[in-house]
């Protein structure tokens, strides 16, 4: 019983995720047959946690359609902690203290720029709200299952 809380079971919302990304490449609509990139979008997303896949996804939402957002995102610099409070409350997380636990891993994992300044109190919004092209390219991939109204699309997005 132990072990069962040990090991990292696949949730329902990071299995969404690999079954779009699955579904997307199938199509071949994003792709060619030969593209490598799926599988490693696969592979790179099996590693992320629930909490991530939040994270990540909120990030995607607000570069998308937050306008206000967008402006400030111009200047290039922002506060990390106006970034960390921004996503917890659009990912639903609440906490920033939650949001920057996970946001360490996506740094790692090359999904979102580093923080900035000597004391990491800085971000650098760039184009996608701190999407890395990498970040931005896989959540565009998954996007693209629900504007192409794959089958069973209604799934409830990653947000």
């Amino acid at each position: 019983m132990l072990d069962f809380l040990d090991k990292d079971s696949p949730d329902e919302l990071r299995f969404s995720v690999l079954k779009k990304i699955f579904l997307v490449a199938a199509t071949e609509a994003q792709s060619s047959r030969d593209s490598v990139l799926p599988q490693q979008y696969m592979r790179l997303c099996r590693a992320l946690s629930g909490g991530e896949v939040l994270v990540l996804s909120a990030t995607y939402h607000v570069a998308q359609h937050d306008f206000a957002i967008q402006k400030v995102a111009a200047l290039k610099d922002s506060s990390a902690s106006k970034w960390l409070a921004k996503i917890a409350e659009d990912s639903g997380l609440k906490y920033p203290e939650l949001v920057e636990i996970h946001e360490r891993n996506l740094i790692e994992k090359n999904l979102l720029t580093k923080r900035e300044l000597g004391d990491r109190s800085g971000v650098s919004l760039g184009e996608h709200y701190r999407l890395t092209g990498l970040g931005y390219e896989i959540c565009q991939f998954l996007e693209s299952y629900e504007k192409n109204d794959m089958p069973n699309s209604s799934l409830q997005s990653d947000r």
